[in-house]
């Protein structure tokens, strides 16, 4: 491959790459801003209580002398009435005749305790702005956004990558492009050696 068919298959990649990156981008920017003033931003978070009936198939197998409860129709039941799924954690108590769920995604979440008697809900939601900023840190986002965080990690990298590249393409301006290249690497360094506070540990 030649070198201007090298540099012609790179600005293609960069071309592109930024425009399938674009919107994922400039999610990721933003609620950079917004996760770092969260505190001034931020209108606060609401609650969420309720009970609901169980079947009485569920509800029978709760009771302590009995003791055989349906985990997955449970759950199924909880997804179909309260739009709750996938559970965090799951916890049994036969001597009350108990179990509480624990749900958990951004900015949200909730608590069911289910008896012979009913359900019982808890929920806590936080605010846009809240969901936003835990999606930018990926927190409780469940699989399917984890994969998109890393494949946009993927993208910008080849994207910056081949920005990189493409400044060799002018010979006359490698020189200055490579200075800025390296302000911009040690502007970040700088700052975080001399300006962020530390906590010295003594081994």
């Amino acid at each position: 491959m030649t070198r201007q068919r090298c540099f012609t298959l790179v600005r293609s990649v960069h071309l592109y790459s930024s425009t399938a990156l674009f919107a994922s981008l400039a999610f990721f920017c933003v609620t950079g801003v917004t996760l770092s003033h969260g505190w001034y931003l931020d209108s606060g978070s609401r609650g969420d209580s309720r009970e609901l009936a169980i079947p009485a198939a569920l509800a029978q197998g709760l009771a302590p002398e009995v003791w055989d409860p349906d985990i997955d129709a449970l759950t199924d039941f909880i997804e179909r009435s309260a739009g709750l799924r996938e559970p965090t954690n799951i916890e049994l108590d036969r001597d009350y005749g108990e179990i509480t769920l624990s749900y958990s995604a951004p900015a949200a979440d909730a608590d069911v305790l289910v008896t012979q008697e009913g359900m019982f809900i808890d929920a806590q939601r936080g605010s846009w702005l809240a969901t936003l900023n835990d999606l930018h840190k990926n927190r409780d986002a469940g699989l399917s956004w984890s994969v998109l965080v890393n494949v946009t990690a993927i993208g910008m990298l080849v994207f910056a990558l081949t920005g990189l590249v493409i400044l060799f393409q002018n010979r006359r301006k490698v020189r200055r492009s490579l200075m800025i290249v390296a302000v911009g690497l040690a502007t970040p360094v700088f700052i975080f050696l001399l300006l962020v506070p530390g906590i010295p540990v003594q081994t």
